[in-house]
């Protein structure tokens, strides 16, 4: 006949007591933080090259030879309300 060195249904190490739980109640989750938040937006950095057709390509080129701006100046001019317009969607469909 084998002996248990422990009773079932004692308490054991994760149970917590009523107090505890009452004051984790109180404890209110942190402000989601985004990985953009607190980094440099003043220095262009190399992200990750773009891939175009043909098509695209020389459609892009005929942009920047009839108008003040680069391609690399249309493209960033472009998408960055499209990136802000979607980042407020996302944050907002979080919230």
């Amino acid at each position: 006949m084998s002996k248990f060195s422990k009773a079932p249904g004692g308490k054991g190490q994760d149970a917590r007591s009523a107090d505890d739980f009452i004051a984790a109640a109180n404890n209110l989750p942190a402000t989601e933080s985004y990985p953009w938040i607190g980094q440099d937006d003043k220095k262009r950095r190399s992200g990750f090259n773009m891939r175009f057709t043909d098509a695209e390509l020389q459609k892009l080129k005929f942009i920047s030879e009839n108008t003040p701006h680069s391609m690399h100046e249309f493209c960033i001019r472009v998408l960055t309300p499209a990136i802000a317009a979607k980042i407020a969607e996302l944050t907002q469909q979080k919230g």
